[in-house]
């Protein structure tokens, strides 16, 4: 492949493709409107043609410099159907494709998880991963059927829906009918595109991911797991997909081990339970208004999953009965009438006559270390789920370098750190007395 850059007209097409990958990243950054992104990739390929008018070249003439793809016939629908011949297939090789299989279902299980994750802390609410899996899990089945790819999300298409800032259902049917339209219409869509529209689009999506993940992530990681994140990234590409995130997986819980085995000694309550150091637990306990959480141990990317639940099981707030589910999650309802209290994962509260959470105190005195994914994957979707309600966290007692992680990724500030218990309860009771 890179011996295809010997050839300079090779490298003055890809020029194209690199610089309007470059622009739309700038675009995606400063500009908040929801149009300038799709403004900005609608404008390449009507420049293109804007050229070619100006410069009295014909399209035919851009195919044959390797601007455009050649006029190209496509197969029919019946032609598609016609291509299944299970003569063909070597039923023999199936039981060698067993263990790649649930390899596969393992990985797409484990990056779909992911993707609902990251997709949750772009947009602040709160998804169902295992409705989420289930509809990557049945599209799969469909699409294996009917003999397509199978896969996971788009996530180009995720990225472009985020940055262009169109929240809406209306990108997805959009989607659909586009894709309808290139299977239905009898020529390729791309004998009619420049090829350098596509590119810019593949290398913007591909330089946001990288530049987010191998070069800001450092701003958000400790030293060393931002080392894992390389290490795993060169793996995967030096190697192979598979093998590549299992020496990854390794790396990761190499530098898993080191950080357990850094941490301090911790005696206070420890002694209780062994569980206490090698398991996270989440003892959580309401003094009315104020919620209290106490986190035991090293929390890392196994423990978000529990330390949500935990907290979302031990917040209340405001239910109106007369709102929708999507409301649901929106500040807190100031009616007066017809009100009930539910957790804040939407499950009914325990307590009827509770009162709903105005303060949220998590004490980190038994914490002894934290990595990026916990304070992200965990506390960052917190924050957001509170800020939704108008709840404030406080946090008690944080290491160091946990604290500069917490900062690192936006999850608090640091007026919301206090050093002991007996600090963040005072600022609780004074702000509940000026509040009533």
């Amino acid at each position: 492949m890179i011996d295809m850059f010997h050839d300079t007209h090779n490298i003055l097409l890809c020029v194209p493709g690199f610089l309007g990958g470059a622009i739309l990243l700038v675009v995606s950054q400063n500009f908040k409107n929801p149009f300038a992104l799709s403004t900005a990739i609608m404008v390449m390929p009507v420049f293109f043609f804007l050229v070619l008018a100006i410069g009295s070249i014909s399209l035919d003439e851009a195919r044959q410099d390797g601007w455009v793809d050649p006029v190209e016939k496509t197969a029919s629908i019946s032609e598609l159907v016609n291509l299944f011949d299970f003569d063909l297939v070597h039923w023999d090789q199936i039981p060698n494709q067993i263990v790649t299989w649930i390899g596969m279902v393992f990985i797409v299980a484990i990056s779909s998880s992911l993707d609902v994750v990251a997709i949750e802390i772009d947009m602040g609410t709160k998804l169902d991963i295992n409705h989420e899996l289930k509809t990557v899990g049945w599209s799969n089945v469909v699409s294996g059927l009917l003999g397509g790819y199978t896969g996971s999300y788009i996530f180009g298409q995720t990225i472009f829906t985020c940055r262009s800032k169109t929240n809406s259902r209306v990108v997805g049917v959009c989607v659909i009918l586009a894709e309808i339209a290139i299977v239905v219409v009898p020529v390729s869509v791309m004998s009619y595109v420049p090829r350098f529209f596509l590119a810019a689009t593949l290398f913007f999506v591909a330089l946001d991911l990288m530049l987010e993940w191998l070069v800001l992530a450092y701003r958000k990681m400790c030293i060393r797991e931002w080392a894992v994140v390389w290490l795993s990234f060169l793996a995967i590409n030096l190697v192979s997909l598979d093998l590549g995130m299992l020496i990854g997986i390794g790396v990761a819980a190499l530098n898993f081990i080191l950080n357990y085995i850094q941490a301090p000694v911790m005696i206070q309550d420890y002694s209780r339970d062994a569980r206490d150091i090698l398991e996270p637990l989440v003892v959580s306990r309401n003094l009315g208004s104020i919620a209290h959480f106490e986190f035991h141990g090293y929390l890392f990317f196994a423990s978000v999953v529990q330390l949500i639940e935990g907290v979302q099981k031990g917040v209340y707030v405001h239910k109106c009965s007369n709102t929708s589910d999507k409301q649901k999650y929106l500040p807190v309802c100031a009616l007066s009438h017809n009100i009930t209290v539910e957790c804040l994962d939407g499950s009914p509260a325990p307590n009827s006559n509770i009162l709903p959470t105005e303060l949220v105190v998590m004490d980190f005195t038994h914490v002894s270390g934290m990595d990026a994914t916990a304070a992200r994957g965990a506390f960052l979707i917190l924050k957001k789920y509170c800020g939704n309600q108008g709840i404030s966290i406080l946090f008690v007692n944080v290491l160091p370098k946990i604290r500069k992680l917490l900062l690192k990724n936006e999850v608090t500030s640091k007026e919301s750190f206090y050093d002991t218990m007996n600090a963040a309860l005072e600022f609780c009771e004074s702000h509940l007395s000026n509040g009533r």
